[in-house]
């Protein structure tokens, strides 16, 4: 068995603007997320759904990046996609933002 470790083979420019010890977002804050983009996050799953498989969404706030973002779970057999999203503009967070986003979801409390 060979020991491989993981290295990181880039360091993304903005990785200096997240906050990596993530922050757990307020009630209020994840409500002003529904209230505004609920309408795109629904959208994009809609829009996923065309092709098939079992579709489902969320939407809340992260601290670290200061913005909503969307996540849309697209499972289709044995395979199993997440796609994450500025909410607001729909584009598409990069893994290092997408790592910093489902940290602030984790430490996040039920409400």
């Amino acid at each position: 068995p060979e020991n491989y470790a993981p290295r990181p083979v880039a360091t993304e420019q903005n990785i200096d603007n997240v906050n990596s010890g993530g922050i757990a977002p307020t009630a209020s804050q994840n409500t002003d997320c529904e209230a505004r983009y609920s309408a795109n996050v629904n959208a994009a799953a809609t829009e996923y759904a065309k092709n098939g498989g079992s579709v489902s969404q969320a939407l809340f706030y992260s601290p670290s990046l200061s913005m909503c973002i969307g996540v849309v779970q697209i499972v289709q057999g044995n395979v199993t996609n997440y796609e994450t999203f500025d909410a607001a503009t729909g584009e598409m967070l990069n893994v290092t933002d997408t790592a910093a986003a489902f940290q602030d979801w984790s430490l996040s409390t039920p409400e």
